[in-house]
């Protein structure tokens, strides 16, 4: 316990209150989570997601002084609004700085969904249709086609938190279509991770959460292998070593 196999260091922004609990109810015993804000504006927008991304250097260097062993970058929205390589020269810059190795949650949940045999996906999210045309950049980049993208329009930050689970449940549902070989539910502050194991039963195929993808490649780079039961094919799987590259 406390952190005895493993010491993850997170960077979220400051509205997310949904990684900790996740982090807190699925991460194998021994694993520890511990946490650093980037502050981040009260309603979403394109331009404050690129924003954001510049305040990732302070948040690293507190993470530091906790003695841990990696570093995640937690917000899909900043990791692939600056420009679709920005996560790896994110990984790269972290790693050089630091020499604790790095992952970031859009490389990661790349990585996942290729892991799973999927690249022709369907993207449910939050953000609005604004972030469509980055989105399809973000697949392009990674060897993923985006066949359909589903918005709820949720620019209120304080509101995306409290979406029930039943709420991104439907959210799944509504992006799902026969050409897509999975599901991919984005963003790191929305409850998704318990939706994913009853989407795939329900829908038969793979669901891959922004979340679940994020703790499945800080797991992998940690060596840590263990199944979690009840958090979906990719988490509940042992394997951790990406089957795809993340990018062109």
């Amino acid at each position: 316990m406390y952190g005895d196999r493993a010491r993850i260091g997170f960077i979220i922004p400051s509205n997310n209150t949904v990684l900790e609990a996740e982090c807190a109810h699925y991460l194998p015993e021994g694993v520890s989570a511990h946490f650093s804000r980037i502050s981040t504006d009260r309603t979403f927008s394109v331009e404050e997601a690129r924003n954001i991304e510049s305040r990732h250097i302070r948040a690293v260097e507190q993470l530091e002084g906790a003695f841990i062993d990696l570093i995640a970058y937690a917000c899909m929205a900043s990791a692939i609004a600056v420009n679709p390589g920005w996560a790896e020269e994110f990984v790269s810059k972290v790693e050089e700085k630091t020499g604790l190795p790095a992952v970031a949650v859009s490389t990661a949940t790349a990585e996942a969904l290729h892991s799973l045999g999927a690249n022709r996906i369907a993207i449910g999210v939050t953000y609005p249709e604004s972030m469509n045309p980055i989105l399809n950049e973000y697949c392009a980049h990674h060897g993923l086609e985006a066949v359909r993208i589903v918005n709820m329009r949720v620019t209120d930050k304080r509101e995306i938190c409290r979406l029930p689970v039943s709420s991104i449940v439907e959210l799944g549902r509504q992006a799902d279509c026969p050409d897509a070989d999975a599901i991919a539910l984005l963003a790191t502050d929305i409850r998704a991770l318990p939706a994913s194991a009853p989407l795939e039963a329900e829908l038969g195929k793979p669901v891959v959460t922004s979340n679940g993808a994020l703790l499945w490649a800080a797991l992998g780079a940690a060596g840590i292998a263990d199944s979690i039961p009840g958090a979906g094919r990719l988490l509940e799987s042992v394997a951790r070593t990406p089957a795809h590259p993340a990018s062109k």
